[in-house]
């Protein structure tokens, strides 16, 4: 594919040639024709001209022009068994033929067309490529090879520069180097100028497989090698930030130390030293010392104190002071007790651990005394496991794997300035700042007046950094930690942190538990598995990728979904609520080496927390509620550097009966049948409250009509009777029935009394509290004056417009009526004072 001047992108199948219009989002096809014969195979685009727009590609067995503007074609040179083509320059080609053929073509004088010349080779050709118009490079079969072509004064030249066997693509990159495969080896460089191969990248050493089939170089300058089933693996040339030193002795480095900032001791497990001079120069000079009686023994250890400008160098069985301006070791006889760590103070106290406890060292001749320096009878076994250096006067001793504990030398004596419990395996300390940092297997601490607190127990990849040694850079200010997964450069006030690994050149990222030293121009040297590497902080660069995160594979109640679903393009996932089991693989775009680089992911109103997975990671979520959610996508590399976030909308459409929509429909047929239903009720209600008004109607007339036939007939004549009874007694008619008219008299008006209260019984219009107050004061006054008794009636009835119903008028007024009748009988009252009280919610009647 070729981008045209216009903008259009032509691209060439293996039928047909192609063109993309990105504005119009257009795509057409074209085909070649011969003799009025489509040409219909093929088809090869080798060339675009930027600036008239001609493109030159092969259509059957033939080169041809075509004017990506007009749409004109013409044949320029053929036939042709070229698979794959070079540009020597403006007015020339070469291809690869299937066989040992290699074919030029050379413009004519007339502009137009090309005449062919062929040339034999001693090898089957598989990929060419061209620095200039007279060399060609070759794949072969045999390797790399050079074809120098013929000048007017020269001959054709052939090479064979690198004879590793089954090249299948070569590139010349724009350094000026040459880069081929090989069927066994995997990817070289070549180097024209020194005349041979500098650098062999093979599967040991990070490529997928042996067997390359294609080389890219991008804009970057990075090399993309392509394999049949393995994808893609990128080629990326290190910026130089550290530099590998070889030793004299294969062994693993115990201890660093420089005593005058420009030269460096280095001490191996086996006991063995050696002096590393011109150490700011690009090759230090190596040279062992002759150091040591016996050296089959292990944990070299050296101490350097600035008073006397004296190197002491300790192991399991021997102490030895080294004089850097004699270059010479005075040794002692090894202790009884062998020892492992030891400490020199600013006056000049030796401190040591040996199987007897912390000891100080004398020395005696040819020999030293220990003495136990603790308050704390000797130990049989191994009770202190570490002990480290702090400055002139403060030293730290690792008791049994569990405690640190700070020591301060005072006049030859130590004091224990206190006991704090830590986590992990102890591998140095460093005083720095004011501060007491120790490294462990758990991570960087922090020793305090009282307790020990983890100040990084996570790297950028969130895992427990392993901190092995570490050292405080004089001019940065900040701490250099080696870990057994790179180097880690922290600040220790703003607590970040960067990490350094094999991306940006890191030889060997597995540090050892040595101490690190630093020259005066600032160089760091530090102790990994494989070696010693030095580098300036200030020199260090770090190569930036640009990641991006995006769902690699998407599955759906554990169905996997089409292509067209996921990829970088993927911004929303939309699902009915049966289909609410998401999977998510999470990858990113980007060049990391392999096991680097993670994946930082939440889904909103689900996660708490973001969560971090290695890339191609699947992550689920099974039964997912109704709703909508955001998936965040965050890439993080191997030094905690952290893309844009990327987020992907995700809905779960509820069912159909949770949707506002069917809700609202229940709620409106609800409604519906709760207004029929209460319009039947209303309906209902109305009919019986006219059927009862109908009926107290027709009961109130009849009480009407009782009440006026009993006051007029019997009320009449019960009057009748007790006026001629009180005539007869008046007038004494019949003395002798006296007693039995005054009877009557008496009966006749309690009777006529009975029936006017029945008649007010019946009145129903007289119905409510205020009317019954009325009724009782009338009645009241009428009853006691008969019996010449004073009545006094108080009535106040602020809801007398309270109603009341014939039965509890007729109630209230018999109890009222009762209570009189009892007062006359029995009280001998001459005055009887009634209250009516009517409230809100209460009839009181005194």
């Amino acid at each position: 594919m070729m981008e045209a001047p216009d903008g259009r992108l032509w691209i060439t199948t293996y039928k047909a040639l192609h063109v993309f219009d990105p504005i119009k989002e257009t795509f057409r096809s074209y085909q070649l024709s011969e003799d009025a014969k489509v040409l219909d195979r093929d088809y090869r685009l080798l060339q675009i001209d930027s600036t008239n727009g001609e493109a030159l590609l092969r259509a059957g067995d033939y080169l041809w022009t075509y004017q990506t503007l007009t749409g004109e074609y013409r044949k320029v040179a053929g036939p042709t068994q070229g698979t794959k083509f070079a540009a020597l320059g403006k007015d020339a080609w070469a291809a690869v033929s299937y066989d040992d053929t290699l074919e030029i073509f050379h413009r004519l004088p007339n502009g137009v067309t090309f005449e062919r010349e062929d040339f034999i080779l001693p090898s089957r050709l598989l990929a060419i490529t061209s620095k200039d118009e007279s060399t060609l490079w070759l794949a072969t079969d045999l390797g790399l090879a050079r074809l120098q072509l013929p000048f007017v004064d020269t001959e054709t030249s052939f090479q064979l520069v690198a004879p590793k066997g089954g090249a299948k693509a070569i590139l010349c990159h724009t350094d000026g180097s040459i880069w081929s495969t090989s069927r066994d080896t995997g990817v070289y460089r070549y180097d024209p100028i020194l005349g041979k191969v500098t650098d062999v990248i093979t599967p040991s050493t990070g490529l997928r497989g042996a067997n390359p089939q294609y080389l890219s170089e991008d804009r970057y300058g990075r090399i993309w090698v392509a394999q049949y089933g393995q994808g893609f693996d990128v080629v990326i040339k290190q910026s130089e930030n550290f530099f590998p030193l070889s030793l004299v002795h294969d062994r693993p480095v115990s201890d660093l130390h420089t005593p005058d900032g420009q030269y460096v001791l280095v001490g191996d497990r086996r006991g063995k030293i050696q002096r590393i001079t011109g150490a700011t120069r690009a090759t230090p000079a190596v040279a062992g010392l002759p150091s040591q009686h016996d050296g089959s023994h292990r944990a070299a250890k050296m101490k350097f104190t600035e008073s006397d400008q004296q190197v002491w160098v300790g192991n399991q069985r021997q102490l030895g002071r080294y004089d850097p301006n004699k270059g010479d070791f005075t040794w002692y006889n090894r202790p009884v007790n062998p020892y492992c760590d030891f400490y020199r103070s600013g006056d000049g106290l030796l401190v040591v651990i040996s199987q007897r406890g912390v000891m100080s060292v004398q020395p005696d001749g040819d020999s030293i005394r220990l003495q136990p320096l603790l308050p704390f009878p000797p130990s049989d076994g191994l009770r202190y496991t570490g002990l480290f250096g702090l400055t002139d006067s403060t030293f730290l001793i690792w008791e049994r794997g569990s405690e640190i504990w700070p020591c301060t030398v005072r006049n030859g004596a130590v004091t224990i300035d206190a006991r704090l419990p830590v986590n992990g395996w102890v591998n140095a300390a460093l005083y720095w700042q004011n501060r007491i940092f120790i490294a462990t297997n758990s991570g960087l601490m922090e020793a305090s007046n009282d307790t020990i607190i983890t100040i990084l127990g996570e790297d950028s990849q969130g895992r427990t950094p392993r901190v092995m040694s570490i050292i405080a850079d004089r001019q940065t200010k900040e701490l250099w930690l080696g870990t057994t997964n790179g180097l880690l450069r922290y600040n220790p006030i703003s607590g970040k942190q960067t990490h350094f690994g094999v991306a940006e050149g890191l030889p060997d990222q597995e540090f050892l538990p040595a101490d690190p030293a630093q020259l005066d121009d600032g160089t760091i040297w530090m102790a990994t598995k494989s070696g010693i590497i030095r580098f300036h902080p200030d020199s260090l660069t770090i190569h930036k990728e640009t990641l991006t995160p995006y769902v690699a594979g998407l599955w759906v109640n554990d169905i996997v979904q089409t292509k067209e679903l996921i990829g970088r393009n993927l911004t929303r996932v939309e699902r009915e609520y049966q289909q609410n089991s998401l999977s998510f693989r999470l990858g990113m775009v980007g060049l990391l080496p392999a096991g680097e680089g993670m994946v930082e992911y939440q889904l909103s109103d689900y996660d708490l927390a973001p969560i971090r997975v290695a890339r191609n990671e699947v992550i689920r979520y099974p039964q997912l509620p109704a709703g909508e959610y955001q998936l965040k996508l965050t890439a993080i590399d191997g030094r905690g550097e952290r893309s844009k976030m990327k987020t992907i909308d995700i809905m779960i459409n509820p069912s159909f009966w949770a949707t506002i929509w069917f809700r609202l429909a229940v709620m409106l047929f609800l409604s519906l049948i709760a207004t029929l239903v209460y319009t039947y009720l209303l309906q209902r209600e109305r009919y019986k409250q006219t059927e009862i008004r109908e009926r107290e109607a027709l009961i109130s007339a009849e009480r009407d009509r009782i009440a006026g036939e009993v006051h007029d007939d019997l009320g009449g004549q019960l009057s009748s009777i007790m006026f001629l009874s009180e005539e007869l007694l008046l007038t004494k008619a019949a003395p002798s029935l006296g007693y039995e008219l005054g009877r009557i008299n008496q009966l006749s008006q309690h009777s006529l009394h009975n029936i006017r209260d029945i008649i007010f019984a019946l009145d129903n219009r007289r119905a409510t509290v205020a009317d019954l107050s009325d009724q009782v004061k009338t009645a009241g006054e009428e009853l006691f004056r008969d019996h010449h008794l004073t009545f006094s009636f108080n009535g106040h009835c602020t809801r007398g417009e309270r109603p009341l119903n014939s039965r509890q008028k007729r109630n209230l007024f018999s109890i009222v009526r009762e209570a009189w009748h009892n007062t006359i009988k029995h009280a001998h009252a001459n005055k009887v004072t009634m209250n009516f009280d009517c409230g809100e919610k209460i009839l009181t009647i005194i």
